[in-house]
């Protein structure tokens, strides 16, 4: 353990604990939390949301004026992002008694989903992008029981018999360069290409979601975007016999419709 982390991570701690004079938890407790998310990093602290973070690990701990708290903003939360999709009172109130379970709650031998927030960003979006997953999973269920829907089919529609061929030769290859280029996104790009691509979600609503301009969002999907090809040509190239341009026809083909792809993979995945 370095000694001078854990001395950062204990003011961290008496400032929090100032700011939240309400909320109990103990310093042990969240300096062992900060020197686990830190490791070795001496400079991981340096941006770490700590009063977001005490309040979310004295929640998982069971304080009640925490619970409370994240109580509190999980309604705001799910408010705001219930008007940006343009939602029902109803759907809120079924999504609010959801999410209080999904999130607080341990679930299957797991803990809570809360205990794997870190930090990293502000609390408040960190549950914004939580509860914009899960409402359009409900969304999606709800359109479902309504009209039934074979997203694959609708999606695959729209891919070309010689995409197809590549696929269908090299899936497993690109199945797992794939899995190991979203595990080298961060976790904003991660969250980004799973709720655009995966959940449909478009760019004017991330934008709202991240409090950014649309346009701000595009250039973090294309990056991301160019990460994924990048990472995932690196991870074939090993099991495409024959030549670099062989590899790279192939990855052309791949990027022309790479959108549909990446959406083809997630929903699969999912």
């Amino acid at each position: 353990m370095s000694e001078p982390l854990a001395e950062a991570a204990r003011r961290l701690h008496a400032s929090a604990a100032s700011t939240h004079g309400s909320i109990q938890l103990p310093e042990t407790a969240f300096v062992e939390r900060v020197l686990a998310i830190a490791g070795d990093d001496d400079g991981a602290l340096d941006d770490l949301h700590a009063c977001d973070l005490f309040v979310s690990h004295a929640a998982v701990l069971g304080d009640p004026c925490a619970v409370l708290d994240i109580d509190r903003r999980l309604r705001e939360q799910i408010a705001a992002v219930v008007k940006t999709l343009g939602e029902s009172r109803g759907f809120a109130d079924d999504l609010e008694g959801e999410l209080r379970d999904h999130v607080l709650a341990p679930r299957d031998g797991k803990p809570a989903r809360l205990a794997s927030y870190a930090g990293k960003g502000p609390l408040d979006g960190w549950l914004r992008v939580t509860i914009t997953r899960e409402a359009l999973r409900a969304r999606k269920q709800a359109r479902r029981t309504d009209r039934p829907l074979d997203d694959d089919a609708e999606l695959a529609s729209a891919v070309t018999p010689e995409l197809e061929y590549v696929k269908a030769t090299y899936r497993d290859a690109f199945r797992a360069a794939f899995r190991t280029a979203l595990g080298q996104l961060d976790d904003r790009q991660r969250n980004l290409i799973a709720l655009h691509y995966g959940d449909g979600v478009g760019v004017e609503a991330l934008g709202q979601m991240y409090r950014v301009h649309f346009s701000t969002v595009s250039r973090w999907i294309a990056a991301a975007r160019e990460k994924l090809f990048d990472v995932t040509r690196d991870g074939m190239r090993a099991h495409v016999p024959g030549s670099d341009d062989e590899l790279a026809e192939i990855m052309e083909l791949l990027q022309s419709r790479l959108d549909v792809t990446i959406s083809l993979f997630l929903r699969r995945d999912n």
